[in-house]
């Protein structure tokens, strides 16, 4: 099958005359691409082939890249499918990056008729292998020696729901992830984004565009894009957007580490983004922690003197979560999870009236602290004072016995430079942010 062409466009892409110089180390003779677009005698859109040639110099080398794109009229929508066999780039000091078997295909089409900046669809590239080298300064602290990747996979999708609303998921993983000769493989990052209002997040993003090209330095100063940016984001998470980690994860020789969360803020207005107590109310947080134990010494044993001391006190503070009901224990990994929802934290299925390091540090317990705090009024146990405040004894804030001996006879209280009766200073302190003063 074929389509009759109504025009063949040929286009090359050079350097300068005045850059060649340098860009010679790079690129040789300063041939950067060349573009042929076809455009069909029907009008229903045409495809564009870009390759890009062999380059073979001293700072880089690679077997040339190959780009397909099919499009329809208007760009309503467009396929991409790519190749880069093998490349090589040498940077200073020795250090080297090679890479291979690069495959790219795409598959977007516009979302709405009448909005050019927003499509949905598929991505995906795969990489074989991808080997850093590091030269004689090494490649820095993280990565001393080399970095290896084997069978690196990306892929994302975004799906239009409802008609206005856009969920999109991308998935990150690899076999093999050796630093040195440690192996963390396989490990995966996978993240989405759901219930995105389409229109709003076309806007942010035509905001941003713009702000590109009034601002090339792209910094965010420029007030009046900062204000647009925050409105627009406040409009996004009043549609109840919400982020998820859907899995995070490493393997070791004790096990596979996993971490997953989950951010969402509910039924939010305008107005309660300059109330941080209600926008809190409204959060809705999770995250989930699976840990093999035998990963956590080595991770700690900088801190002790000896490799058997970071055994024993990791077998100690792991034993203190299972006891007070913040972990549980399955075939050597501990498991966990991590709330916050209606103003209220949670720690594996159970209220935080402290912060957990205070029971791995022998501090009072939750029930200690809960029967301790059975005085409070019901509205600083609702809102969740009790993490950090109990009537009689220091947690993490002052006691609530503790501020009313250092206010007792105070005549006022300064506010940011403003002096306010000790009633009215206070109320604004804590509502809005009460840390710092002890």
């Amino acid at each position: 099958m074929f389509a009759l062409a109504a025009a063949t466009i040929d286009s090359e892409v050079k350097v300068r005359d005045g850059f060649k110089q340098d860009a010679a180390e790079w690129i040789g003779d300063g041939k950067l691409l060349s573009l042929q677009t076809t455009f069909r005698l029907d009008g229903n859109g045409g495809d564009t082939t870009i390759n890009m040639p062999a380059i073979n110099t001293p700072g880089m080398s690679w077997d040339g890249m190959t780009l397909t794109i099919n499009f329809s009229k208007g760009i309503e929508s467009y396929t991409l499918h790519g190749d880069i066999p093998r490349g090589r780039i040498n940077f200073k000091a020795g250090t080297q990056l090679q890479i291979a078997g690069v495959h790219f295909d795409s598959a977007q089409k516009r979302t709405f008729e009448d909005e050019p900046l927003l499509y949905d669809g598929t991505n995906k590239v795969t990489i074989a292998k991808l080997n850093l080298e590091a030269g004689a300064q090494g490649i820095g602290t993280i990565l001393p020696t080399s970095l290896v990747i084997q069978q690196l996979t990306f892929d994302d999708i975004s799906v239009l729901n409802n008609g206005e609303f856009i969920d999109y998921a991308s998935k990150l993983g690899a076999e093999v992830i050796k630093v040195g000769s440690q192996d963390y493989g396989p490990a995966h990052l996978d993240s989405s984004f759901r219930h995105l209002h389409a229109r709003t997040f076309a806007n942010l993003y035509r905001a941003y565009l713009e702000n590109q090209e009034k601002n090339p330095s792209r910094s965010l100063n420029n007030v009046e894009f900062v204000s647009s940016l925050s409105t627009l984001t406040q409009e996004m998470i009043n549609h109840n957007a919400e982020f998820r980690l859907d899995r995070l994860s490493f393997t070791r020789p004790q096990g596979e580490t996993q971490l997953s969360a989950a951010v969402k803020f509910r039924d939010t207005t305008s107005s309660d983004f300059s109330n941080r107590q209600a926008l809190l109310s409204k959060l809705s947080a999770t995250i989930d922690i699976r840990i093999p134990e035998d990963l956590l010494p080595p991770l700690l044993q900088t801190k002790f003197a000896t490799p058997e001391q970071a055994v024993d006190r990791v077998k100690a503070g792991v034993a203190a979560l299972v006891a007070q009901g913040y972990a549980t224990q399955e075939s050597g990994t501990i498991i966990s999870k991590l709330e916050f929802r209606d103003g209220q934290q949670w720690f594996n299925g159970k209220q935080i009236v402290q912060p957990v390091a205070n029971v791995l540090m022998g501090n009072p317990s939750p029930d200690a602290l809960a029967q301790t705090n059975s005085g409070m009024p019901e509205s600083a146990r609702r809102l969740n004072c009790t993490a950090c405040h109990s009537i009689d004894r220091k947690v993490v804030g002052p006691s609530w016995m503790d501020v009313s001996r250092k206010y007792k006879n105070a005549s006022g209280f300064i506010y940011q430079g403003r002096q306010y009766s000790v009633e009215d200073g206070l109320l604004m302190k804590i509502s809005r942010g009460g840390s710092g003063n002890w």
